[in-house]
């Protein structure tokens, strides 16, 4: 533990934030990641052709579970004696928290009468103007509270994920992704769904992507590379999965600021290197 006699400008709604999340962590009983909203069954839905399920041993539940009295200690002191070198864990559990409390529905597939009607294109369009206010690289419907399988992407010079190939606006309805190869790559993912985090998701690196767009014509493409990994983390949201779900080392998480000082360099040499491999 640190010096406590340090300073802190730790607000009193920012504790009040954290302690919330962690009692709301803690009383659900939560003593693994598939527990919530029981994301092991992302298997039951068209996501990834090999039907894997996220892994029962997921060791990101238990890493924060062992450290939540570190926090309540935290949590105990003024915030005249909260250690500031602390300070970004307990953030970073706050986070974690809200996102496992508040994990997405799994979806229904679209028909195309729902489709065709006016109000859904115009829900279809309400998704594409978020998705860029809010300058991410997709969204998907229950995102937004909608439980169907639609999602948008795009990427034109994002400058959250600066170093990621562009692309097109796209539009899936009712996706389903069939991995070509067991070939996988390291991806560093943020979300929309969970502010200030990120950590590396492996993700196959060649996919068959079969979908309607927005207007039920029929989409089948071969997508490679970092566009591969925007394409499964977008229909992972479809099934009620978060990327959190999807890390298998929970060191590797870090918050935006950590990732920029520490991390970006070394990632943006890892996506020349797979762009060069396997196309964007």
């Amino acid at each position: 533990m640190a010096d406590l006699g340090k300073q802190s400008e730790f607000s009193p709604e920012e504790l009040d934030r954290l302690e919330d999340a962690l009692e709301r962590w803690t009383s659900a009983g939560f003593d693994n990641v598939n527990d919530v909203n029981d994301v092991n069954n992302v298997n039951d839905v068209n996501t990834i052709g090999d039907r894997s399920p996220v892994p029962e041993d997921s060791s990101l539940a238990p890493h924060l579970r062992a450290r939540l009295e570190d926090y309540r200690s935290l949590l105990a002191m003024t915030r005249d004696e909260l250690p500031m070198e602390d300070v970004p864990d307990a953030l970073l559990a706050s986070v974690l928290a809200e996102a496992h409390a508040s994990a997405q529905p799994r979806t229904r597939p679209v028909t195309r009468e729902e489709l065709r009607a006016p109000a859904f294109q115009v829900f279809i369009d309400s998704m594409i103007d978020t998705m860029h206010d809010a300058a991410g690289a997709g969204l998907a419907a229950n995102q937004v509270h909608e439980p169907v399988q639609v999602c948008v992407i795009e990427v034109k010079d994002n400058p959250r994920y600066p170093y990621k190939p562009n692309i097109p606006l796209t539009v899936l309805v009712n996706p389903v992704l069939t991995p070509l190869s067991e070939t996988k790559f390291e991806n560093f993912e943020g979300c929309l769904s969970v502010p200030d985090l990120r950590g590396i998701v492996r993700r196959f690196v060649e996919i068959r992507v079969q979908a309607w767009d927005r207007l039920g014509e029929p989409i089948d493409a071969v997508i490679r590379g970092i566009t591969a990994g925007t394409y499964q983390h977008e229909c992972d949201h479809l099934a009620g999965a978060l990327f959190i779900d999807r890390v298998e080392d929970p060191r590797t998480l870090c918050t935006w600021k950590e990732f920029a000082r520490q991390h970006e360099a070394r990632f943006r040499e890892h996506v020349k290197e797979i762009v060069e491999h396997y196309g964007s």
